[in-house]
């Protein structure tokens, strides 16, 4: 099966470009190296042949108009995440950009922010199928299902994948969830607790030994499954059965 989510790196030093296309290609993204701001890019911008387009800025200046007109329309409906050395000019320019990062870069994080950036796309109804997404792989992953916990730890995984790869706030996940179900906080963080430890109870408890080996803090279970299924949706995108469209 192919990669269902496709990036586009656009940056003239080669070296830097197969090495960010080796480590995202191992985060499972589907990966292609390009000149920055040629009229190939533009190309494949125009077509929309990407999902998100990474462009390394050195501050050594890009020919902006020429690039925004080359890629049409589409260049405020894709999706670019800047690297930069320099100012904030080149992220200025481009209406469709929504990220910016700057060096060290980290492949993991930049794979989150895409995937986010995929699900947002998508809108409500992308959001809300996420959520129902992250529910089914739960229960398949041995949460046992009809439990609050379950659609409380559902909500909660979403909502960390859908906050473009950021660590878990936790306490703002309990206060996020408590928000939507009209509970407490606190009494999300005890219904959370509780489905975690039944699932090593009463799951599968060969599978949440092998994941954790002994029963884990409610954010490190929460972030295993958010990356658990950021890989699912970089490899599958979000099913048919979950509600969205692709």
């Amino acid at each position: 099966m192919g990669n269902a989510i496709k990036a586009i790196i656009a940056d003239s030093d080669n070296n830097f470009g197969k090495l960010l296309a080796a480590e995202l290609s191992a985060e499972g993204i589907g990966v292609s190296v390009c000149g920055k701001g040629g009229s190939e890019l533009a190309e494949v911008i125009a077509r929309g042949e990407a999902d998100a387009v990474i462009m390394v800025d050195k501050g050594n200046g890009w020919d902006m108009d020429e690039f925004i007109s080359a890629c049409h329309e589409r260049v405020h409906k894709t999706f670019f995440i800047v690297i930069s050395e320099g100012g904030n000019e080149l992220r200025e320019r481009l209406g469709g950009c929504a990220c910016m990062i700057s060096h060290p870069v980290d492949a993991k994080q930049i794979s989150r922010i895409i995937v986010s950036a995929y699900v947002e796309r998508l809108g409500e109804t992308g959001r809300d199928s996420i959520e129902k997404y992250a529910e089914t792989m739960l229960c398949e992953s041995g949460v046992i299902a009809n439990l609050r916990g379950t659609r409380y730890l559902a909500r909660a995984v979403a909502m960390t994948v859908n906050d473009s790869g950021r660590s878990c706030d936790i306490c703002g996940v309990y206060e996020d969830v408590a928000r939507k179900f009209g509970k407490t906080a606190a009494s999300v963080e005890r219904a959370v607790r509780m489905t975690v430890r039944l699932a090593f109870d009463r799951g599968d408890r060969e599978l949440m030994t092998e994941a954790f080996g002994d029963i884990p803090a409610n954010s490190r279970f929460i972030e295993y499954f958010s990356d658990k299924l950021c890989t699912r949706i970089i490899r599958d995108g979000i099913p048919s059965g979950s509600g969205s469209e692709q």
